[in-house]
């Protein structure tokens, strides 16, 4: 069936943020019944981790999550030149986000250049072991979203301290931090993201209890 003039789909940082937090909660709670769940967990509570520091950094001006450094001034000139002769608009220097675990870094830096948006503002906190499991999802949604071919061995067990970590990020960002404005966005979403993050944690604690009974 054909649709006439099909409306966009619209999302801005927050919104996905909490759309990649729904789906990872999904996921999470499928995983309860079928362990291969637990794969498409860890590459949407990546995505939802990002997204919220992301948000949580970006400011008025929005370039804190932006790596600078990345950009090549060379390949900068050598465009605006190409501009220049075909009489083109002035182009816009590229813009790259940082990695991941340098906006995890920056979220815990407390300065200008991190989380010191706002007086109120607060730098999260991680305990020895959020940055172990943190680096840990990474590298699991790194090698779960770019696969290679081979056959993977998967302890469920081990993916639930960054899944944890992963929540507590969230919920820190959300809620704590004070750089997430939530009276500039739908009433709902602020309520939406806390049952969000109340179910994950359900949802760790029933399969924290299984694969630890397992082992």
């Amino acid at each position: 069936m054909s649709i006439e003039n099909p409306p966009n789909v619209v999302f801005d940082d927050l919104s996905a943020a909490v759309d990649a937090l729904e789906v990872g909660v999904e996921f999470l709670e499928q995983a309860e019944a079928n362990a291969q769940r637990f794969r498409w967990a860890i590459i949407a509570m990546h995505q939802a981790v990002q997204c919220f520091t992301v948000t949580a950094l970006k400011g008025t001006e929005g370039t804190r999550p932006l790596d600078q450094e990345r950009k090549s001034v060379k390949e900068f000139v050598r465009r605006l030149v190409g501009y220049w002769a075909r009489g083109g608009r002035f182009p816009s220097q590229p813009q790259a986000l940082r990695s991941f675990l340098k906006l995890y870094a920056k979220v815990k830096d407390a300065g200008p250049g991190g989380m010191g948006r706002l007086v109120t503002s607060k730098a999260f906190r991680a305990e020895p072991e959020d940055d172990d499991a943190i680096e840990k999802l990474n590298d699991l949604r790194t090698r779960f979203a770019h696969f290679t071919p081979g056959v993977w061995v998967l302890n469920p067990g081990l993916t639930i301290a960054p899944l944890r970590s992963a929540l507590k990020v969230i919920s820190f960002l959300a809620f704590e931090s004070q750089n997430i404005l939530w009276s500039a966005c739908p009433e709902e979403m602020e309520a939406q993201t806390e049952q969000l993050v109340a179910r994950g944690g359900r949802s760790l604690d029933r399969l924290s209890a299984v694969y630890t009974a397992a082992t």
